[in-house]
């Protein structure tokens, strides 16, 4: 897989396709193959490029100043500098589709479209759903207090059971159960951008100015909290579509990629016949 140098970073990703860009940004733990499936069913109309996610597989963490979701950005950007493209479609999920929302919000000039499944921005929750936050944390507190205990192995593998694919992290070799938890040190030191509100969070009224063609993802079967977080930001996007990945959980571009893909391309094709 190759591996780009973006400010004098390593930035690991996929390439495949030619066309408008499409780039993609992957969940909490995962990596640029997360799309494959994806990429596989939309390669033939368009060049699709997917990222490592900072301090995730290939990619370099960054700069240690700003936060993960903000140093993923920059990685963003940089690859689609490196194509050659100034304005592309941006498609992420859970801390993929947060960054992807954040990017659409902070770069206006360089999204033609988004689309986000389930983007974990539960900071929200505090203002929409305060019974929600404590739900949250009875997945994430045990997640958090092994990361803060210097076992993240552990708190790998309790993330993966709550979020991903129960009894996946024990099928995986002990080199990919290493790889997710230097992963996890990283993503759980950006926790507060995901559920709190530090300095320079994305507000409500953020969210009422990404005046793109937005298309507002979740998989049927995923956690409540993502539903509500989606069924609020349905009521903030100006121009939104929102759909349900059928018999997916939180991981629907893996649980069914054909399906995603699908969506994904009805939800290009209209952007792009709409002038975007």
């Amino acid at each position: 897989m190759p591996v780009a140098d973006i400010g004098g970073y390593k930035a690991g990703y996929v390439d495949k396709g030619e066309g408008d860009l499409i780039v993609f940004a992957h969940c909490s733990l995962g990596y640029s193959g997360f799309w494959k499936g994806v990429i596989a069913e939309l390669s033939d109309t368009w060049r699709c490029i997917s990222i490592d996610l900072p301090g995730h597989a290939q990619s370099d963490r960054g700069n240690q100043d700003i936060s993960l979701q903000h140093q993923a950005i920059e990685y963003v950007l940089g690859l689609a500098d490196m194509a050659g493209v100034k304005r592309f479609h941006a498609v992420g999920l859970s801390l993929g589709g947060a960054i992807m929302t954040r990017l659409a919000h902070h770069h206006p000039a360089r999204v033609r479209s988004l689309a986000a499944f389930e983007p974990i921005l539960f900071h929200f929750l505090h203002n929409w759903a305060p019974e929600e936050i404590e739900n949250d944390r009875k997945v994430m507190g045990p997640v958090r207090e092994a990361a803060n205990n210097g076992r993240p192995h552990e708190a790998a593998r309790i993330f993966m059971e709550g979020w991903g694919q129960p009894g996946q992290y024990d099928k995986m070799p002990k080199a990919g159960q290493d790889a997710i938890a230097t992963a996890l040190t990283h993503v759980a030191r950006d926790f507060p951008w995901g559920s709190q509100w530090p300095e320079g969070q994305i507000t409500e009224e953020d969210i009422t100015r990404i005046d793109k063609p937005v298309l507002l993802g979740e998989g049927e079967t995923t956690h409540n909290s993502a539903k509500v977080v989606n069924r609020e930001l349905a009521k903030l996007f100006p121009k939104v579509e929102s759909c349900v990945v059928k018999g997916a959980g939180h991981l629907s571009a893996v649980d069914d990629p054909k399906q995603v893909a699908t969506l994904i391309r009805t939800h290009l094709e209209n952007a792009e016949v709409a002038g975007y």
